[in-house]
């Protein structure tokens, strides 16, 4: 008998789960289709937003002005200023704006990741470049290698500690002799701490 109950018990789970996943089978089409509904509608309102309104060419002098005065590299500002890469997150218009404004991607920080400093130098075109260098800056001598390719466009360069002057010094003997021209650089600052 308790054998005969089991069985029964075991065919009538079995029939509740097959009849739960034929109606999760059929569920799930018209629920992609109300996420997909939802989405349009998120991004139909998200177009009404007084920012959209904007001309393309004020939302890029506001992008430039953004850029054209920066935080000072060693105040803890830096480090959260809107960074160009913010900007290309937020819609499709504005990555696009941002994308194509090469003065925007001319603050370099040598710390990032590789690939990131790669699209920063990508992106910022033939443009004036401003070198950040920061300890953790060329413990990778691809990162440094990448941005001496580019010495002819530094326009600036803070360095620190002071140390660090000295791995750069030591790491310049390994570039080609016509990667040592600096033509436009006007600024060099070392910090002490």
């Amino acid at each position: 008998m308790r054998s005969g109950g089991y069985l029964e018990r075991h065919s009538q789970l079995q029939q509740q789960r097959a009849d739960l996943l034929k109606w999760r089978s059929e569920l799930l089409p018209q629920l992609a289709e109300v996420n997909g509904n939802l989405k349009r509608i998120d991004t139909a309102e998200a177009e009404l937003a007084p920012v959209h309104s904007i001309p393309d060419d004020v939302l890029k002098m506001i992008f430039e002005e953004s850029c054209a005065h920066p935080p000072p590299f060693t105040s803890p500002e830096c480090a959260v200023h809107l960074s160009p890469l913010t900007a290309t997150h937020v819609c499709r218009r504005w990555r696009r704006t941002a994308i194509n404004l090469p003065a925007l991607w001319t603050c370099v920080r040598v710390d990032q990741h590789c690939e990131l400093l790669k699209l920063w130098l990508e992106r910022s075109t033939c443009f004036p470049l401003r070198i950040w260098c920061t300890p953790d800056a060329f413990v990778d001598i691809e990162r440094f290698k990448l941005v001496f390719q580019h010495a002819s466009r530094w326009k600036s360069v803070v360095a620190g500690p002071v140390e660090i002057v000295a791995d750069i010094s030591d790491l310049m003997n390994d570039v080609d002799p016509a990667q040592r021209v600096f033509p436009i650089l006007e600024h060099v600052n070392v910090q002490n701490e």
